[in-house]
């Protein structure tokens, strides 16, 4: 998992079956330049439990919204400047789990259904075969739209899609797919969502606005007096060199933010009808398979 957040910074990286429970402390399994929300399974059996990492560069405002459902799930609410708030969800489902878990999960949806909601999930319900369409109706009343078609889970005895992505706003998604990293018999599933942090439309203008850092610029020596200022040597004394890093790394951060002026420069919105989401899923795709 670190291996994957170093190379392909995702925004957030849902986990499922993480086998986490009160003797695995946080430290133990912290990601550099991410903050970790869980939800373990409680009670005698052993597996389960859910978790997301999130990217602390983007400094996303994350609000944990309580459940009492007593299901493996763990929900976000996610805001960001410039961006439309949206809620996402990381479920996981027992293969026995009892009859009544889908009236919870749905009947806790409805109570969110005015917001925008992405639920990352293994359901162990295999969602291409047909007699278990009817397990997914309660999720098409509400409005959510299930994103992956291929089978995530293959094996020398069987091959199913349990691993799935629902969302109530597609429009606001810009791809989604599986990637195969061999790291569990699972297929890793991923979605993209148009978060609107670096580029924001003008709808009244048809134009959009670019905002980047202006490296040329650079008041070197402002830069250069507050770096001396600033005690950027390691101490240590201190036994956890990833906190040290982390400290380093944020002292750094906030220099470039405090002296890198941020800029926008407005273009003429002209979309191109024949880029459409199908294309810009098979981009992603195969760039994420080349890491």
């Amino acid at each position: 998992m670190r291996l994957i957040c170093h190379e392909s910074k995702p925004d957030f990286l849902c986990l499922t079956e993480s086998w986490l429970n009160f003797s695995h402390k946080d430290f133990e399994i912290r990601i550099d330049g991410y903050d970790l929300y869980r939800r373990d399974r409680c009670g005698p059996t052993k597996g389960g439990g859910v978790c997301i990492y999130v990217n602390k560069n983007h400094n996303f405002s994350i609000d944990v919204i309580e459940n009492y459902l007593n299901i493996e799930m763990i929900c976000v609410e996610v805001s960001q400047k410039q961006t439309k708030m949206f809620i996402l969800i990381t479920v996981y489902r027992l293969p026995n789990a009892r009859a009544d878990y889908t009236t919870k999960l749905t009947d806790f949806l409805e109570s969110i259904h005015d917001k925008e909601v992405t639920i990352v999930c293994d359901l162990n319900v295999n969602f291409l075969e047909k007699s278990n369409s009817k397990y997914f109706e309660n999720f098409k009343v509400l409005g959510f739209k299930q994103l992956i078609n291929e089978n995530t889970r293959i094996n020398n005895e069987s091959k199913s899609c349990i691993d799935l992505i629902f969302t109530n706003n597609y429009n606001n998604i810009s791809g989604f797919g599986t990637l195969d990293i061999n790291i569990s018999d699972h297929k890793q599933i991923y979605i993209s969502r148009k978060l609107n942090y670096y580029l924001k439309y003008n709808k009244s203008s048809g134009h959009k606005v670019i905002r980047y850092k202006d490296w040329k610029n650079i008041n070197m020596n402002s830069l250069n007096n507050d770096i001396s200022d600033l005690n950027l040597c390691f101490d240590f004394q201190q036994k956890d060199i990833n906190f040290m890093c982390e400290q380093y790394f944020d002292n750094l951060t906030s220099l470039q933010n405090e002296h890198i002026i941020e800029k926008t420069i407005r273009l003429k919105q002209t979309p191109q009808q024949w880029f459409t989401i199908e294309i810009k899923t098979a981009i992603k795709t195969k760039q994420l398979k080349t890491l």
